[in-house]
């Protein structure tokens, strides 16, 4: 979170005139529900299957384990954003937290992050920023 993903498959979908699939829209519902696994399994599997037969390709943004692999079979090109947490990750991290948190922009299939879940909760992205980015690290 927080390195540009979005970001740059917005632009690759734009210059490459390709549909762009956010993993964060698919996975979550209102309210911050996480959708049943099985179900957010199938909407990717769909997508794959109506993706590939028109053989022009597709862009998936995000990474999330149930679907990793189903993604990478169906793949051509992975790029993995590496950057360095505490001169980039962060201070993007914490720029766009606060713009959504103070001009209450929608993010994760319409949902609204608020000041008290963005830097106070356990469910706070910074938090998980925190204590999964170098267990990523070590594990890809």
């Amino acid at each position: 979170t927080g390195t540009g993903k979005s970001t740059l498959a917005t632009k690759l979908c734009g210059a490459l005139n390709l549909p762009q699939y956010d993993l964060d829209e698919i996975h979550w519902l209102p309210d911050w529900q996480e959708k049943p696994t099985p179900q957010f399994v199938e909407e990717v599997r769909e997508i794959i299957s109506e993706e590939s037969k028109s053989k022009t390709g597709w862009i998936f943004c995000g990474n999330y384990r149930p679907v990793q692999e189903m993604l990478m079979d169906h793949c051509d090109y992975i790029l993995w954003l590496d950057y360095p947490i505490w001169t980039l990750v962060l201070p993007r991290l914490f720029y766009r937290t606060f713009r959504r948190v103070f001009f209450k922009e929608t993010c994760c299939n319409g949902n609204y992050e608020t000041f008290y879940l963005a830097f106070c909760s356990k469910f706070s992205i910074i938090y998980w920023l925190l204590t999964s980015y170098w267990k990523i690290q070590n594990k890809y």
